[in-house]
């Protein structure tokens, strides 16, 4: 009776250190594997099938797995450990994908080229990818509702569809036909670019001489704008009544009398020319 007592007590015992050997074991690798990883944390609008233990890729290589999942108000708090020896980029994405036809999730992190480093401190923002369920779903409901519009759709509304699909056709095939052109519009363009580029050289390198025909330019309508202000005063100078030439001008007895005197100093030389011995001795 006392050796069954005391074989139970040593199976008991030996059962309870081989449960404790297990605890331990499972304690120390999931340290060790703690020490390994950090932590981050991404808000997905949604995570479809998305669950914990699900891995996490960087780049495509498997770089850790998801720890928790938690709903925090419109968004979803996504827990993932990441391996300490990868960095992510500034530019790093992280999308939650379908990994396979039954809706499986998993998390993808894209790097991006940035060289600057996330900071993992603060939560991330995620991106949600619609798999082939949501998409098949969504073409059905837009099936369903492209009937509907087509049974409430007249004879005429079908026919002006129908026309304004030849037009869109045809609009197509012009844009084909220039697209296949596209050598000339490529030639056109770099003739174009060789131009300008020819213009500009021109310039920059007559730029001293451009500058200085603008200077004399300048100069030469400067002075002509003085010289039109300096004949604008001579002549309302002159134009006045009490200048000399503005009485000449302005004054019909003084024409007058200069032309009397003319027309009689033309009648003298005339008759000295038909009458010289009037006028002149000859010794």
């Amino acid at each position: 009776m006392k050796s069954k007592k005391y074989e139970i007590s040593v199976g008991i015992v030996v059962v309870i250190a081989v449960i404790a050997i297990i605890v331990g074991s499972i304690l120390f690798s999931e340290k060790q594997h703690r020490s390994g990883y950090y932590e981050i944390i991404v808000d997905f609008p949604r995570v479809g099938g998305l669950e914990v233990g699900s891995n996490v890729y960087v780049n495509g290589v498997n770089s850790g797995n998801v720890e928790l999942i938690k709903l925090n108000k419109n968004y979803v708090n996504v827990v993932i450990s990441l391996a300490k020896d990868v960095k992510l980029a500034s530019s790093a994405e992280i999308f939650v994908q379908e990994s396979g036809l039954m809706g499986e999730r998993e998390i993808h992190i894209k790097q991006g080229n940035s060289k600057t480093l996330l900071d993992v401190n603060k939560n991330l923002k995620g991106y949600y990818q619609p798999g082939i369920h949501e998409t098949t779903a969504n073409i059905y409901q837009l099936v369903e509702e492209v009937k509907l519009i087509a049974s409430a759709l007249s004879e005429q509304d079908v026919e002006k569809i129908s026309k304004n699909l030849s037009k869109l056709d045809q609009l197509l095939t012009n844009l084909n036909n220039i697209f296949r052109d596209q050598g000339k519009i490529h030639s056109i363009l770099k003739k174009s670019d060789m131009m300008l580029t020819s213009f500009d050289s021109l310039v920059t390198d007559n730029s001293r001489d451009i500058k200085e025909v603008i200077s004399k330019a300048d100069r030469q309508i400067n002075q002509l704008d003085l010289l039109l202000k300096n004949l604008n005063k001579l002549t309302a100078q002159l134009n006045k009544p009490d200048t000399d030439f503005g009485k000449f001008t302005t004054q019909d007895s003084v024409y007058n009398k200069l032309n009397a005197t003319m027309s009689n100093l033309d009648s003298l030389i005339t008759d000295i020319k038909k009458n010289p011995g009037r006028y002149f001795s000859i010794f």
